[in-house]
Parts: structure tokens; C-alpha cells; sequence
């Protein structure tokens, strides 16, 4: 992609609103400046993404790794229960669902869509 330039026209423009008291050499370099930094800087600090976009991001990843985070231990507890329950054979089957009761209260917001 081409960089743009800043027509003579904008140039002037931007002159013309400076403060008087800047130096006039300032003002003669100013066009060469910003040429200059169009075709090396401007394209990377339109590609970056919004400040507030970001901040948006980080918030839905915080809230991502909070729930996988959940998400893993309730399947942790679930995989132990399912070993106990299995080992364990018939006998024990009624300790075995009172777990697993304790453990979907515990963790109702996972645990509902766990299946044993």
C-alpha cells in the first residue's frame, strides 16, 4: 500500500493554525516531517487496534479463563468421581450419587452438562 502524502493545501492548513512564536525552521521542516513519517509511521499507527477495543478484549478473556478455569477443576472432580463410582462396583453405587449430587450443587454451572 502507497503511504499518502500531505497535499500542499494541508500543509498550509496545519501552517497556518501553528502558535506565531514557532521557529521558522521548525515550520520549513514540518512539511519533510510529516511526509516522512506518513510513508514510515502512519500505516502502523492505523493498523493498531482501538485502545478501547483492547481493553474490551482483555475483559472477554479474563472472563474466558475464568470459566475454563471452573470448567477444568468441575472436570477434574467429575473424572475422580467417575474412576470411584466405577471401581467401586454396585455396592457403593448409592455413596456414588450422593458425590455426585454434592458435587453438581457445588458446581452447578459446569456440572449441569457433565453427563456421568
Amino acid at each position: 500500500m502507497s503511504s499518502p502524502n500531505f497535499s500542499d493545501q494541508a500543509l498550509r492548513l496545519i501552517l497556518e493554525r501553528l502558535p506565531d512564536n514557532i521557529d521558522a525552521r521548525r515550520r520549513e521542516l514540518l512539511p519533510r516531517v510529516l511526509n516522512e513519517w506518513s510513508k514510515h509511521d502512519l500505516q502502523i499507527s492505523l493498523s493498531r487496534p482501538d485502545p478501547v477495543a483492547i481493553k474490551k478484549k482483555i475483559v472477554r478473556l479474563r472472563k474466558v479463563v475464568k470459566h475454563a478455569s471452573s470448567l477444568s477443576k468441575t472436570l477434574d472432580e467429575s473424572t475422580k468421581l467417575m474412576m470411584i463410582c466405577s471401581s467401586t462396583g454396585y455396592s457403593r453405587q448409592i455413596r456414588c450419587l450422593d458425590s455426585k449430587k454434592r458435587l453438581m450443587s457445588k458446581n452447578t454451572c459446569w456440572t449441569s452438562r457433565v453427563s456421568f
